[in-house]
């Protein structure tokens, strides 16, 4: 279903028409994080269900709240800047342009925050939206290749960085708009795209209709909702969620212990990491009855999962799972292997290696905002 893409929308109780069309499509609701700003994980079991994560159960995070109303004919994206032409372009204009597709894993920087408080038990808790498993889905995002659209603007030999914007504004007048800074070489990847659609549907209002930035292989905070504008500088923005937030230590300290921004960088690429969606925590087995164990591994920035391996003995051995074709380099892959549970309790894990060698660890090393968790999980069941 896509009830967002009204030509206008009004926000409020938005969330209790989210949660009735959920049900009316069959499907179970998402988990909530926070309820305003809005964050709403996606349950594993659904996650299993296909290799592209539904539209109404992908997950959705937001940092200022949607906009309180959208016009689509009223619509621009804008480029300005370090441009020969700026434009302000309609999402008819843009449609115009050469529609490019591509199947892409898009993760929340925090999701796995939750974890950081069980791995590093002496350690202050990292604030933020407390994320478990649910701040990820893979889509198929087609839009306007973002380079063709700066290649319309004819881009100035000095950009080297693009400062991103959405239509949504704070709550709260102390809060900074969300903006964010990217490298310019970065968006001028084959991949990187101004989406409009998800799934082959109209993007979802949640999802930022009516064009969202779409950044291969990095975190979602570069994923800027309600795209409204892209202004390119030769140095890179200061502004808080870029000078400020969502940053990553650039030498790693010890657990609990704070770093100021001049010693982090912006994080960008995610990293390897997979995760198991049947059977989940808490499922009661029959023994002797196999079953299929199954779940979904990727990496980041063209890295593509390249094997992954599953223990039911809790690490102590592990086997190699088949691995499904990979739809893209910047999608995630199926992973399966069948498995006869036996009476008593088991502890399934899984870990994941990329193509550039990298292997999924315990446990994260730790960071004081909780960012990139890709440490091992661990399914608890009982066999009866």
């Amino acid at each position: 279903m896509n009830q967002f893409t009204r030509t206008t929308f009004l926000a409020a109780g938005a969330l209790s028409a989210l949660a009735a069309s959920a049900r009316a499509a069959g499907g179970p609701l998402l988990d909530a994080v926070n309820q305003r700003p809005y964050d709403w994980g996606t349950p594993l079991d659904e996650l299993n269900e296909n290799l592209y994560t539904a539209n109404r159960t992908f997950f959705i995070r937001s940092h200022m709240g949607p906009p309180l109303q959208i016009d689509e004919g009223a619509y621009r994206l804008r480029v300005d800047g370090l441009v020969k032409t700026p434009l302000a372009l309609s999402l008819t204009d843009l449609k115009k342009m050469p529609r490019h597709e591509v199947p892409v894993v898009l993760q929340c920087a925090g999701n796995g925050r939750a974890f950081y408080g069980d791995a590093y038990p002496t350690a202050s808790h990292p604030a933020g939206a407390q994320w478990k498993y649910g701040g990820v889905g893979n889509a198929r995002w087609a839009g306007v290749r973002v380079r063709d659209v700066l290649a319309a603007a004819g881009v100035d030999p000095s950009a080297k960085f693009a400062t991103n914007e959405g239509l949504d504004d704070p709550l709260l007048a102390t809060t900074p708009k969300f903006v964010r800074g990217i490298e310019l070489g970065k968006i001028m990847d084959d991949d990187a795209i101004f989406a409009y659609e998800m799934n082959g549907e109209s993007l979802p209002y949640y999802h930022g209709f009516p064009v969202r930035l779409i950044v291969p292989g990095w975190a979602g905070d570069h994923f800027v909702k309600w795209f409204s504008r892209m202004t390119l500088t030769d140095t890179l923005t200061t502004a808080f969620w870029t000078g400020t937030g969502y940053r990553y230590p650039n030498v790693l300290g010890e657990p609990g212990v704070g770093m100021p921004p001049d010693q982090m960088h912006p994080v960008t690429a995610i990293n390897v990491k997979s995760i198991l969606t049947s059977p989940v925590s808490g499922r009661s087995l029959s023994a002797g009855k196999p079953i299929v164990v199954s779940g979904f591994a990727w990496s980041g920035d063209g890295a593509i999962a390249s094997k992954v391996e599953i223990s039911f003995d809790d690490g102590k051995s592990w086997t190699e799972a088949r691995l499904g074709v990979s739809p893209g380099k910047y999608s995630w892959r199926q992973f399966t292997l069948p498995w006869t549970p036996q009476r008593g309790s088991a502890t399934i894990s899984a870990r994941a290696t990329d193509t550039n060698g990298a292997v999924q660890p315990i446990a994260s090393p730790w960071n004081p905002s909780g960012y990139l968790w890709n440490g091992i999980q661990r399914v608890e069941l009982e066999v009866a």
